[in-house]
């Protein structure tokens, strides 16, 4: 009987239009009913059998786009429900914001093992659901894909929507481009974006270190590149091409010219200021078709929320234990630091704080104490005080009577002398400044010495 009703549980579930789906203890997909399919346009077996991490993908076409609005927010206790809003993906790239909520399900087994229910329902009208952390992510990454077609960028402030619109032009000509910013700024992520999102994407991107590989490894580098057909390479990309050694600029320069590939460069300065001892103007010229300013993290302030949400969410593929947000606590620390490693040092801090975290949402304690110390460090200023005007000037006075009385060995006229002041002067100022005039009792003991 019991088997029965079970049997007639899942084809109610598979069968109803209200969309439902269940996750397995480790967020497996198991039922996708017909109701899910009608509204993502995925079928249940293009669903059925994958994981749900807590991530946004703002490309349709994968299904993680879809697999990620699916994932329950946390682990559920028997008893306990939890509800989020999301952005469903479609197959035909428009997306519906709904609300989801999940219900723990015991299996009943002697395992104890749990599954959940998740239901989709339109947004309340009335006391929606708070916006998170994720769905902000979610719709601002969608909104670039449609608009550019980039699937990895944060751009809210002006000079990343600046950056994003020279990217679009980048994916559609295939044009060299150079790209300055400071380090851990993200200029490679910058070029692998402009490559993986160009029609060179399916040939090979190769990042050549111009700073840390030796003239030996350059050279071999370039060299198999010469001797490898055109359609291999899609994108070259030259790390610190400052420092790029004169005697390897022509072959480089040669190579540009080589129909077929797009070169991608960096440098922290830019080329404009090298001299043109040290970089060739032909190859500067090559490299600088189009030219964009990564701006460092402490100018970008307003990008940071999002785009440590962006980090996180990237932490949980293939994790056990997921995590879903900041603590408010966590990013205003966050902005009230400089970041002097940029973007890489924030990905360490993030990626550390989660794999220390035990719950979904990241607290203080869980970052990293390097970070905490940093933090600390950027907090203590030097003890302020003030001196009276006057009370400066009479200090560097009585400095400098003292050093003319100490190369003269006391001799006060020429003293005077040296200081550029009449004898009589000198002797109303040593008054003046508490130096005694008929006495050496006032100066340093090799002067009295003297």
């Amino acid at each position: 009987m019991a088997q029965k009703a079970r049997r007639g549980l899942a084809t109610w579930l598979t069968a109803g239009t209200t969309p439902v789906f269940v996750l397995d203890e480790r967020r497996v997909i198991l039922v996708f009913n017909s109701g899910c399919e009608a509204l993502s346009q995925w079928t249940a077996a293009e669903v059925i059998g994958k994981t749900c991490d807590f991530q946004h993908d703002p490309n349709p076409e994968r299904v993680t786009s879809l697999t990620g609005a699916l994932c329950p927010p946390g682990e559920l206790k028997p008893g306990q429900t939890a509800s989020r809003r999301v952005l469903i993906p479609r197959k035909d790239g428009t997306r519906l914001e709904r609300e989801i909520a999940f219900f723990p399900l015991g299996d009943g087994d002697e395992s104890g093992t749990q599954h959940t229910l998740g239901m989709i329902t339109e947004c309340r009208a009335e006391a929606p659901l708070p916006e998170s952390p994720h769905l902000e992510i979610s719709r601002h990454t969608a909104h670039l894909f449609v608009r550019y077609g980039l699937d990895r960028l944060v751009a809210t402030t002006p000079a990343m929507q600046r950056v994003a619109a020279q990217i679009e032009v980048a994916c559609k000509h295939p044009v060299s481009v150079h790209v300055r910013g400071e380090r851990g700024s993200g200029r490679e992520h910058i070029a692998r974006l402009i490559h993986y999102s160009s029609p060179q994407r399916a040939r090979r991107f190769v990042p050549v270190r111009c700073e840390t590989a030796s003239h030996h490894e350059l050279n071999q580098i370039l060299q198999r590149l010469s001797d490898s057909p055109p359609q291999e390479v899609g994108t070259v990309y030259l790390d610190e091409v400052t420092v790029l050694p004169g005697d390897l600029q022509p072959l480089v320069l040669s190579l540009c010219r080589t129909p077929g590939r797009r070169w991608i460069s960096s440098s922290t300065e830019g080329l404009d200021g090298v001299a043109e001892e040290a970089f060739q103007p032909g190859l500067a010229a090559q490299l600088t078709a189009l030219t964009m300013t990564l701006p460092p993290l402490r100018d970008r302030i307003g990008d940071l929320p999002l785009l440590a949400q962006q980090l996180l969410e990237e932490c949980n593929a293939g994790q056990e234990h997921q995590h879903t947000e900041f603590a408010t606590g966590v990013l205003r620390l966050f902005q009230q630091y400089a970041w002097p490693g940029n973007i890489d040092e924030l990905s360490r801090v993030v990626l550390k704080a989660c794999q220390k975290s035990t719950t979904p949402v990241i607290e203080t304690t869980d970052l990293p104490a390097e970070f905490a110390a940093s933090l600390q460090a950027r907090a203590i200023r030097p003890l302020s005080y003030t001196i009276p005007l006057d009370e400066q000037l009479a200090q560097f006075e009585r400095t400098c009577i003292l050093d003319a009385m100490k190369e003269s060995r006391g001799n006060k006229s020429l003293a005077a002398e040296k200081l550029g002041i009449p004898r009589a002067k000198l002797y109303r100022r040593l008054e003046q400044l508490g130096l005694e005039v008929d006495s050496v009792s006032a100066l340093p003991p090799e002067i009295a010495d003297s």
